[in-house]
């Protein structure tokens, strides 16, 4: 990120470390969330919810709270076939997991008040980030940001144990049918902190 004009006020961005937040969980849930896995809503791309960082190997959380359409669980069946063990959350079970997440993340934060000319570069594997609500109100001043975004070279997919498709399109009809779950494609907006809450781009 790199600022070309700071607003006159607030306006910050906030950042906290994925693998900070995976610390903070309990065993029993660090457990649980192995068997997890997140859909983005704009693509389809299904990455899990723990993982190991590729340089670091430090294992973290990888859940975008923005562009979530579907989370979806593995029970670790031995031998099971395709589909066989695998089930899409409810909106109560993914409002409880972004809750947790939530508030390890507030917990660990860091906000980063603008000044012009400041550049970040952050590894979004490593980091969490979101924008504080002010920088869209234009009565603390504009603020302009450039950001560039270098491709990966190591794709975050799901284990193979999981058994879970490395693409799935929330745009189309759910695998899983009829019975409740969520299953949203677009812009969701479940923000970190205001997961009810589904907003425009930015």
């Amino acid at each position: 990120y790199h600022v070309v004009k700071a607003p006159r006020c607030y306006g910050e961005t906030v950042f906290a470390h994925t693998g900070d937040a995976y610390d903070a969980l309990p065993e029993s849930t660090r457990e649980e969330w192995e068997r997890l896995a997140s859909v983005n809503s704009n693509g389809g791309m299904v990455h899990p919810l723990v993982f190991s960082h590729p340089r670091s190997g430090r294992r973290s959380i990888f859940l975008h709270l923005g562009m979530t359409g579907a989370m979806l669980r593995c029970d670790g069946r031995p031998g099971a076939k395709a589909w066989e063990g695998i089930d899409a959350l409810d909106e109560a079970q993914i409002k409880a997991i972004f809750e947790v997440h939530n508030r390890n993340l507030d917990a660990i934060a860091y906000k980063h008040r603008w000044r012009e000319g400041d550049v970040i570069v952050m590894d979004n594997l490593a980091v969490a980030h979101k924008d504080m609500g002010s920088a869209f109100q234009l009565q603390h001043g504009l603020r302009i940001l450039h950001r560039t975004t270098v491709a990966g070279d190591w794709p975050l997919a799901p284990p193979p144990e999981l058994r879970i498709p490395p693409l799935l399109d929330t745009a189309g009809p759910s695998p899983f049918g009829s019975r409740k779950h969520v299953w949203e494609s677009g812009y969701v907006g479940l923000r970190w902190g205001r997961w009810r809450e589904k907003s425009l781009p930015h």
